[in-house]
């Protein structure tokens, strides 16, 4: 399963992260900075959300296989 650390800017005391629709955690910002640690990736499009009650952003990433594993090597 493919997994990405996710740092996220907020001028919030604490983020919750969610991952596809699933809500993996909450954690407290430190100096502005929440890093969630090996957050789980599927593999296509992942749409990841950041929020704190009303407030909240989203981004979707793209995972894709790198083509070296695709293609078989003689």
């Amino acid at each position: 399963e493919p997994r990405a650390d996710v740092k996220i800017y907020t001028n919030q005391p604490q983020i919750t992260l969610t991952v596809n629709g699933a809500k993996l955690a909450t954690q407290n910002a430190v100096n502005g900075v929440v890093i969630f640690k090996s957050v789980p990736l599927n593999p296509g499009v992942n749409t990841i959300q950041a929020e704190n009650g009303a407030y909240y952003d989203r981004v979707r990433w793209a995972y894709t296989t790198p083509m070296d594993t695709l293609i078989p090597t003689p």
